[in-house]
């Protein structure tokens, strides 16, 4: 466990100095025990996976040959987010599943989980938002549906589902989509969901 976690901060901050990783890893320890504990996960790490950590004076990384799926999952995210890709319908799949280290419950772990969330979210919505303008209809509510799933109380996928609904012609569907998104805030948070999501019902996308 000592090298998994060793490993597992280096995929997802990149290289650190030796000081910042211990204080990481073992913020609870004294007396120098947290830079004992990184020196045993390094040796052990060169003798089990050799080249694997590189070390550059008091910074630590992993080798420039070593991928991570998280940098993947960053990548694609990065571009969607810039507007250089739309992802296909597997990438919106990849977006929604690609959770981090689930399981993992450390403070420096939850954080990065909810960094990833949000990214993936805002990529799914930036996506939808693409696909709306281009009339590519069934994409935009796939990626509008993914952005949901992970924030179900956001309003944002939902009106996008909606308007995608209405472009296509099915004001039916778009006013059960509405009305399940205000049951789910109502009965969840005790409230409307902002003037914008019914004033799309009346007005059109």
């Amino acid at each position: 466990m000592r090298q998994q976690r060793l490993i597992t901060a280096l995929a997802i901050g990149g290289g650190r100095s030796r000081g910042a990783l211990a204080s990481l890893l073992w913020p609870q320890a004294r007396g120098g025990l947290g830079l004992a504990n990184l020196r045993a996960a390094v040796f052990r790490v060169g003798g089990d996976q050799p080249g694997l950590v590189e070390s550059h004076g008091t910074m630590l990384a992993l080798s420039a040959s070593v991928g991570t799926d998280l940098a993947r999952v960053r990548g694609l995210i990065h571009e969607v987010k810039q507007g250089a890709r739309v992802p296909t319908s597997r990438e919106i799949a990849v977006l929604l599943r690609a959770d981090l280290l689930p399981g993992w419950y450390e403070d420096w772990v939850l954080f990065e989980q909810d960094r990833l969330l949000q990214d993936r979210v805002d990529a799914l919505e930036c996506a939808a938002e693409h696909c709306l303008t281009i009339g590519d209809l069934d994409r935009a509510i796939v990626a509008a549906e993914g952005a949901a799933v992970l924030e179900p109380l956001r309003e944002a996928p939902h009106r996008m589902i909606v308007r995608a609904h209405l472009a296509a012609g099915c004001p039916g569907e778009a006013g059960r989509r509405a009305r399940h998104f205000e049951q789910i805030i109502r009965a969840q948070l005790g409230t409307a969901p902002g003037p914008g999501l019914t004033a799309l019902l009346r007005t059109g996308p």
